[in-house]
């Protein structure tokens, strides 16, 4: 019996410290209500060259702790509903990347996705992929990624409207565009935690009709403005 149902979504970002050192830091969120199992300790980042998918090295970083950022659903949207609890970790490590023609990719894989999600065909089979490239451009220059400022809220209120500033800081002041994406599959079932990661490119998850990327609420289309 492998239990590992949790992963409620994630990201990565990197900020040039100089010379060739960059600061990798990965953010993941848990369900820590319907979830199965705790955090990677470590999580395992694969560094892979960019023009070839190549693995070049393997990164272990420790589990240091969590925080909870949801809890039960309340007046907020007129009852009182199941409970709700989400967990946050923070996973940061520094690497050397000197250059490299075409760049770096780097990534961390983790099953499972909960089975309660009935956007996605067969969740409990796809698990994720949290990956960001590190171009020429920016080892040539020592850029830094942008971040969001901030994640929503764990659930929304049906049929009332969403209002939330989903916008990005960069340190360096470049001009950011925004778009909807599909999210990438990961791990599976039968190997829950890959030590490295798979080689890119990764494959993103599929949709369960009626929903898709133009649709992923189901009869309530989302749109994004590219500049704001």
């Amino acid at each position: 019996s492998i239990q590992a149902t949790h992963i409620v979504g994630g990201d990565m970002t990197y900020r040039h410290l100089g010379n060739n050192n960059f600061e990798i830091t990965l953010t993941l969120r848990r369900d820590c209500q319907l979830g199965q199992i705790g955090y990677d300790d470590p999580a395992s980042i694969g560094i892979f060259a960019a023009s070839s998918n190549t693995l070049l090295r393997e990164v272990r970083i420790p589990f240091m702790a969590s925080d909870t950022v949801g809890n039960t659903i309340v007046s907020a949207c007129g009852f009182i509903g199941s409970e709700v609890c989400v967990q946050r970790t923070t996973y940061r490590d520094t690497v050397e990347l000197p250059f490299l023609a075409g760049g770096y990719i780097v990534s961390y894989q983790r099953c499972c996705r909960n089975g309660s999600l009935n956007n996605i065909i067969i969740p409990l089979e796809t698990g994720t992929t949290e990956w960001i490239e590190i171009t020429e451009k920016v080892l040539l220059e020592g850029n830094n990624s942008p971040a969001f400022t901030r994640w929503p809220d764990i659930y929304i209120c049906a049929n009332q409207p969403l209002n939330f500033d989903h916008s990005a800081f960069d340190a360096d002041g470049d001009s950011l565009v925004y778009k909807l994406c599909t999210p990438f599959e990961g791990a599976t079932i039968q190997f829950p935690r890959p030590q490295p990661p798979a080689v890119p490119p990764y494959n993103s998850v599929l949709w369960q009709s009626p929903y898709g990327l133009n649709d992923m609420l189901g009869g309530t289309p989302l749109s994004i403005d590219p500049n704001t």
